[in-house]
């Protein structure tokens, strides 16, 4: 590659919706890590804001449950739902299961998502060494 080959290259790349693209396309293969880390959340009450999970559970269910915080986890069904839809510029977190549409009424849609550890975890242990390796692929075409 030559030097006006790279610096085309890198004009390209200088574009946001190309690095965008690149991020989304680096992120698709960990579909399943990042469901985990959304699930993970949940499972200890927290919303990807970070913040708990509200309203908490009615104390008779609270007994059932053992806890107050809502975990939205009772067959696993919700959970086993999550999905990823990946769009040109964004992930958004869902659920196929049939009481999603009632859990983001109640809980608000902050159910889906990541934390910002989360996030940050997604992009240091996954995300970043592909994206980076899809960058140098660019580069070099």
């Amino acid at each position: 590659m030559d030097l006006e080959s790279l610096l085309k290259a890198t004009n390209r790349l200088s574009d946001s919706k190309e690095i965008e693209r690149l991020i989304i396309e680096a992120a698709k293969p960990y579909e399943a890590e990042m469901i985990d880390l959304n699930t993970s959340q949940l499972s200890v009450g927290k919303l990807s804001t970070d913040k708990k999970v509200t309203p908490k559970y009615s104390d008779e269910y609270a007994k059932f449950k053992g806890f107050k915080t809502p975990d939205l986890h009772l067959e696993g069904d919700f959970y086993a739902g999550f999905n990823i839809e990946f769009k040109e510029k964004s992930m958004i977190f869902d659920s196929n299961d049939d009481k999603t549409p009632k859990l983001e009424t109640r809980y608000s849609s902050d159910i889906f998502g990541l934390t910002d550890k989360n996030k940050q975890e997604a992009v240091e242990e996954y995300i970043a060494d592909d994206f980076i390796k899809k960058i140098a692929n660019e580069l070099t075409k």
